[in-house]
This record gives structure tokens, sequence and C-alpha cells, in this order.
């Protein structure tokens, strides 16, 4: 093969990696639970900080996300909430394996890693039937020896049994100024983005809808439906649309097994245009 190929290739591919890990990344769901809901799913403090609250649950989760070509995202997310209020905190990480340079002539410049990063801190406070919670992120990204840091925030509300069985929310997501990479600056995704819920009476079945306006005039939605059997096992089915034609849209699917109680494992595969698959897995610990 020659240069000029493996010149072609080599930024192909290193467009698409850079594509994937640059603040883009900010908006991706990394919770299987929450992915095979089409993005829907409300125990994520990703989608609304007012979630912690809103599920009255106490835990750990950690999350492992095998995305296209060898990008991999890690998420760790910890919550600890009371009648009144909740404090969480959880980690983001995307990497990518050595991804070989070249120049503009095809000669070889040696291979280069990919890395960002976002730390939240929650907190959400629960009056009634309404919750509310802001996070704060520090947010960072690598490329090869440079790094670059920032900060960006989220706020939400969530509002149980509008109607019974009935909850809804909204949710802004990173604020913030931007942040700079050497002499470039980029922006931060901004979104808003709706929840909402509905528990079908009498039946172990529930349904969920999402919409999000990203500040690039993207609109994503979602409709996912969960069905519960025997207290232990989930069955989760979504399906997504985007105006983008590189999204995650198209159908999502996923399963949840309970067992001793307390401890819960999550799958979720996802379609993702023409890269193929996604699979994402996790573990849940309750206490």
């Amino acid at each position: 093969m020659n240069k000029g190929i493996l010149f072609i290739l080599s930024v192909l591919f290193t467009g698409t990696i850079v594509e994937a890990s640059s603040m883009g990344f900010l908006l991706i769901d990394p919770l299987p639970n929450s992915v095979a809901l089409a993005n829907g799913g409300m125990n994520s403090i990703h989608n609304n900080p007012a979630c912690m609250c809103f599920e009255q649950t106490r835990g750990v989760s950690f999350s492992h996300v095998e995305w296209f070509t060898d990008v991999r995202i890690e998420h760790l997310q910890g919550v600890y909430q009371t009648d009144r209020y909740g404090i969480g905190a959880d980690i983001t990480y995307l990497h990518a394996g050595d991804i070989p340079g070249y120049d503009a002539l095809g000669n070889s410049t040696g291979p280069f890693s990919i890395h960002d990063a976002a730390f939240a801190f929650s907190f959400g406070y629960f009056i009634g039937k309404v919750s509310t919670g802001v996070s704060v992120k520090i947010v960072q990204e690598k490329l090869d020896d440079v790094t670059a840091n920032s900060f960006a925030g989220d706020a939400g509300i969530m509002v149980q049994d509008v109607i019974p069985g009935f909850d809804c929310g909204v949710s802004v997501l990173n604020l913030g100024t931007g942040i700079t990479y050497e002499q470039e600056k980029e922006d931060f995704p901004l979104a808003v983005k709706g929840l909402m819920h509905y528990a079908i009476p009498a039946y172990a079945y529930d349904v969920y809808v999402n919409a999000s306006w990203e500040k690039d005039g993207n609109i994503i939605g979602g409709l996912g439906v969960e069905a519960l059997y025997f207290e232990m096992l989930s069955f989760r089915l979504g399906y997504s649309i985007s105006k983008e034609e590189v999204a995650q849209k198209g159908l999502t699917a996923g399963l949840g097994v309970r067992f001793a109680e307390k401890y819960s494992f999550d799958y979720a595969a996802i379609p993702f245009s023409e890269f193929g698959v996604l699979h994402y897995a996790g573990l849940s610990i309750g206490f």
C-alpha cells in the first residue's frame, strides 16, 4: 500500500476518533439501562442532576462502553440520597488506543493518543413531588502531550406524579464558556433535554419518552419501553431519531438482571450508523 493511501486512511481514521472524542462526548449517555431506553433513563445524573432525588436510590454503578474502532468509555457514578437531598459524583473517561500519525507528505510521525474526561459533582434537593439538581463538571481533553481543562455545569428539575404514574422533567446540560485547546477554542455542546415517564397501571411496564435540542440545531428524540418480570429481570426496547446522519438512532435494546436484592447487571446493544453495533455493560451496587 503506497504512502498516499496510508495518509488518506490515517486522516479518515484520526478524524473519526477526534470527532468522537471532542466535546461531543459530554452528550454521550454512558449508562446501559438508560441507553437501551433510547437515552431516556431516569436513573442517570448525566441526563438530569435532579434524577438522584427523583429515583430515591443509593448506590454506585460502573459501566463500560465498546464504541467504534478502538474507542472505549468508562463511567463511574455514585449517589447518596435521603428524603430531602441527594449528593452525587460521576466520572466519564473516553480513551482510544494508539493512533498512527502521518504528515502531509505521508511520512510517519509516530503514534499519538486521545483522552477525554469529565468529573461531575452534583447536589439535589427534594420538596414534595418536585426535585431540583445542579452539577459542576471539570472537563479535560488531552491530545498527545497537549492538555486543556475547563468547567461546565448542568441544572435540572423533575416532577413526580403530575398525574398518577406520570413523571416529567427538563434539564440544561453543559453550560459554560467552552474549552481552549492551544490556540483553538471549542464550545461545549449545550443541550436542553426533556424526560417523561409513565408507569402503566396494573402492569409491570414503563414507557419513557425523551427529546433533546442541541446548540448546533440537532434534535434528538427517543421512545423506550421497559418490562419487569419476577421483580428481577428487565427487558428494554427503544427507538431513537436524530437529524444527523452519523448518530445513535434506530432500534435500541437491552436487559437487566437484579440479584441478591442490591446487585444488578445491565447490558445494551445500540446501532451507530455505519460503525456497526455499540455494546454497553454495567454493574450497580445499592446500599
